[in-house]
Order: structure tokens, then C-alpha cells, then sequence
């Protein structure tokens, strides 16, 4: 797995897991978390040209590794 999968995947479950700290749903979480890694896919795809899928779904997995394991 490349380090920029690692980051994808550890940046969505520190994004929720704050999100679920401070007591947010879970729902708001995973909503921020997809806002997010939208908005990064977003942003690479504006300045390099590239929105990766794959980063996205990394993204969102970290997420979903935290809620099913948190609940």
C-alpha cells in the first residue's frame, strides 16, 4: 500500500474520530469525512489534474473502520 493511501486512510479516521469525541453522530461524521476527502480530490484535480477514486474510497474507509469499530 503506497504512503498516500496510508494518509488517506489515517486522515479519515482521525477526522471522525474527533467528530465522534466531541459527540457528534456517527452519520455527521462520515458526511464531514466524504465532504472532505471530496474537497481534497477536488483540489488535486484542479491543480494536478487527477481525482483518484481509489484516494476517495481510502478516505471514506478510514471512516467506516472507525464507526464499525467504535459502536
Amino acid at each position: 500500500m503506497k504512503t498516500d493511501k496510508i494518509l488517506h486512510l489515517l486522515f479519515g479516521f482521525i477526522i471522525a474520530w474527533r467528530l465522534i469525541d466531541i459527540n457528534a453522530h456517527w452519520i455527521i461524521a462520515l458526511v464531514v469525512v466524504i465532504l472532505f476527502g471530496v474537497a481534497k480530490e477536488v483540489y488535486d484535480y484542479k491543480a494536478y489534474g487527477l481525482f483518484d477514486w481509489r484516494d476517495l474510497v481510502v478516505t471514506i474507509s478510514g471512516a467506516i473502520i472507525l464507526i464499525l469499530t467504535d459502536i
